[in-house]
């Protein structure tokens, strides 16, 4: 009984960190180097930007700050929803 609920622990804390990995701004036009290279992509809700979902062993949990495409518009945190295989994207006031 007791092995059963620890490994219900362990299963749930595994889900939780596999559930927010890191997402990656990923844009067609900058020049730079594809970061998407091997990840899969997601589009935000409004199917503006695309990102892409870093595997979460490679890259630390959490949020990461990403530049809006174009100039003037805000930075946003990005969570990865792995579930519907989208961005939700967070303003960032000062």
């Amino acid at each position: 009984m007791k092995a059963i609920v620890i490994a219900c622990i362990v299963l749930s804390v595994v889900a939780v960190a596999l559930a927010d990995t890191e997402c990656v701004k990923y844009d067609d036009n900058s020049g730079l180097p594809n970061p998407c290279v091997g990840k899969r992509r997601v589009r935000d809700r409004n199917q503006e930007n695309t990102y892409c979902c870093a595997d979460a062993s490679l890259r630390p949990l959490g949020h990461r700050t990403v530049r809006a495409g174009q100039p003037g518009q805000y930075d946003y945190h990005c969570r990865c929803i792995t579930q519907d295989e989208y961005c939700e994207e967070y303003p960032l006031f000062c």
